[in-house]
C-alpha cells in the first residue's frame, strides 16, 4: 500500500473532529487555531492538509480553499462546506498554484508528515501574496527530536501505516528557522496546549496499551471511552483552576505554532 492509498483509506475510515477534535487537546487545537486566523488579513485562506475541512470551516474573511492528498477526505469537507473550493493535491507538489495566488496559508497538523519541511514552507512563500500571512501548527518535543511519532490511531480504524509514513515534531525555533530562510518574517511562534501536558499523554497511554491488538471494533470503542475520561478529568481541572496554573507556569505544551508574514 503507497502513502496515498493509506491517505485514502484513513480518510474514508476515520472520521477525525469527531474522535480528536472532541478531546480536549483537539479541542483547545481548533479554538487556537480558529483564534488566530482572526489576526490575519482578509483574502483567500488556502488550508493545506485540510483533511475534511474542519479547522478552516469557520474563516469568514475570505474564501476557502482546501487541498489535500486523500480524494475521500476532500468529498466530505464539499458535502459540509458547499462554498469552499476544494483541489486533490500533495502538499510537497504545489507547482499547479500559481506564484502570489493566495493571501493567506493554513497549515495545521501536516507538516510533520512531509520528508521535506523546507521545501514545503518555500512553496508556501512563493503562491502567497504579499503582505499575506502563514499559520502552521505541529506537534513539539522536549530533548530528543523524534524520527516517528508513534500513533496507533491508524490501526484503530483497520488502516496500517505503510512504510514511508513520515510522523514527526518540530520545536517553534525550526519553524521559524525555515520560515525566515524562506524569506518570511516572523510575527510570532511558541508553543500552546500546556493545559493537557502530561495527564492526557499519560491517560491516552493507557487506553493504548488496554487495546492493543484489540480487535477495529473494540479499539473504536475504547477509544471512545478514552474521550469520555479525558474529558471529565479536563472538567475537573478546569473547575479547580489548576489549567490556569499549567499556562502560567509550564515553559512548553506539546504543539508548537508558527505565525509568520511575506514581507510587501
Amino acid at each position: 500500500m503507497d502513502l496515498v492509498e493509506f491517505y485514502n483509506r484513513l480518510a474514508e475510515r476515520y472520521p477525525e473532529e469527531e474522535f480528536i477534535y472532541r478531546t480536549p487537546s483537539g479541542r483547545l487545537r481548533a479554538n487556537f487555531v480558529r483564534r488566530m486566523l482572526r489576526l490575519i488579513p482578509e483574502g483567500v485562506l488556502l488550508d493545506v492538509g485540510c483533511n475534511r475541512g474542519y479547522l478552516s470551516s469557520g474563516y469568514r474573511m475570505g474564501r476557502v480553499i482546501g487541498v489535500d492528498i486523500a480524494l475521500p477526505a476532500l468529498r466530505i469537507a464539499k458535502s459540509r462546506y458547499p462554498n469552499n473550493l476544494y483541489i486533490q493535491g500533495d502538499m510537497e507538489r504545489l507547482d499547479f498554484l500559481r506564484d502570489n495566488s493566495v493571501k493567506n496559508v493554513l497549515c495545521s497538523e501536516s507538516i510533520e508528515h512531509v520528508e521535506d519541511a523546507e521545501g514545503v514552507i518555500r512553496s508556501f512563500f512563493r503562491i502567497i501574496k504579499p503582505g499575506g500571512y502563514l499559520l502552521i501548527t505541529c506537534p513539539s518535543y522536549g530533548r530528543i527530536k523524534p524520527k516517528y511519532l508513534s500513533d496507533d490511531i491508524p490501526e484503530s480504524f483497520g488502516v496500517a501505516s505503510p512504510e514511508g509514513y513520515i510522523h514527526t515534531a518540530y520545536r517553534p525555533s525550526e519553524l521559524a528557522s525555515m520560515a525566515e530562510k524562506a524569506g518570511f518574517e516572523l510575527v510570532e511562534s511558541g508553543t500552546f496546549e500546556k493545559e493537557t501536558r502530561f495527564w492526557q499523554t499519560a491517560i491516552s497511554m493507557l487506553f493504548e496499551r488496554m487495546w492493543h491488538n484489540k480487535p477495529c471494533h473494540l479499539r473504536r470503542a475504547l477509544f471512545k471511552m478514552m474521550i469520555i475520561s479525558l474529558n471529565i478529568l479536563y472538567g475537573l481541572i478546569r473547575l479547580l483552576l489548576i489549567d490556569h496554573l499549567m499556562r502560567a507556569f509550564l515553559r512548553r505544551g506539546p504543539r508548537s505554532y508558527l505565525l509568520a508574514r511575506k514581507p510587501e
